[in-house]
């Protein structure tokens, strides 16, 4: 039997209140934060990214996993799902790798891959889609290379640094998934 949360690298685990202080460096590093959310980046408390990640928020109505490396158990980032619609099967889903040393590794691929895999194969959704800022080039990259079609388009919705930038709605349907 195939296992659902692992490949070579990496497995997805619950996050641990222990993860919550690689929680608040990932959210305090700029590069990080701002590519992962339209809203302003903000200082969080530990107990506020506890709560929302780790702690009892975490429902049937969110799904989320920490990303951790398989040699040596550490975390590299969370990929989930929110505002999931059970009724309809459909859901939004986030990645985000917080540690730089993995960037460029092929690492949000593998996991992008195996989190696809669980979403269509084991909670049997028809449809997962995101949102990303214009300007995150690689993540872009990345959603096309795994089969999302850019569907829409929120012109000027997001405003950093001055200049404003697209948001761009990806969604892929089960049936269009080549895994």
């Amino acid at each position: 039997m195939k296992d659902i949360f692992r490949t070579k690298r990496i497995r997805f685990a619950a996050l641990r209140q222990e993860d919550a202080h690689s929680l608040l460096a990932w959210f305090e590093d700029s590069e990080f934060v701002r590519p992962w959310d339209s809203k302003p980046a903000l200082p969080r408390t530990i107990e506020d990214l506890a709560d929302q990640y780790i702690g009892p928020g975490n429902s049937w109505h969110e799904i989320g996993f920490g990303i951790r490396t398989l040699d040596q158990d550490r975390l590299i980032g969370m990929i989930g799902l929110e505002d999931i619609e059970w009724n309809n099967r459909v859901a939004f889903m986030y990645i985000g790798l917080g540690d730089r040393t993995v960037w460029g590794k092929g690492y949000a691929s593998e996991a992008m891959q195996l989190f696809l895999a669980y979403v269509f194969h084991e909670l049997n959704f028809r449809r997962i889609q995101l949102m990303v800022i214009s300007y995150n080039t690689s993540a872009i990259k990345l959603y096309e290379r795994c089969g999302f079609v850019r569907e829409g388009v929120l012109r000027e919705a997001v405003e950093r640094d001055g200049q404003v930038y697209n948001l761009i709605q990806f969604g892929l349907l089960r049936r269009e998934w080549v895994g």
